[in-house]
């Protein structure tokens, strides 16, 4: 999951799945009543899993796949906080035994 909020509140403004899911071929002319985008992240994607080719960007802690990572963040940031990154100042979280490239490219 992912938890992100503001400094200063006692609890995260949002916890949401850290799961991307992109529509699978064969349901997309049956979802043509339904806004689907090309990308869907978070509890979004948890309610349309069977119709999604489903990712987890992070796997014990570590980011596998960067693009998607992107996607949760850019969520994150512009969905649920609605805020822009680039006017903020930022604070990660990371395992203690992450690996310093990983840390370097976050």
């Amino acid at each position: 999951y992912v938890k992100c909020g503001f400094a200063g509140e006692n609890f995260p403004t949002s916890v949401f799945p850290c799961v991307v899911g992109r529509p699978l071929l064969h349901y997309e002319e049956s979802l043509q009543e339904q806004e689907l985008t090309d990308i869907v992240v978070g509890a979004a994607c948890a309610d349309l899993r069977h119709q999604l080719d489903v990712s987890y960007p992070v796997t014990n802690g570590i980011v596998q796949n960067w693009d998607d990572m992107g996607h949760i963040w850019d969520h994150a940031f512009y969905s649920e906080l609605k805020v822009d990154p680039s006017e903020c100042k930022i604070l990660l979280t990371d395992p203690p035994l992450n690996p310093v490239k990983i840390c370097e490219k976050m």
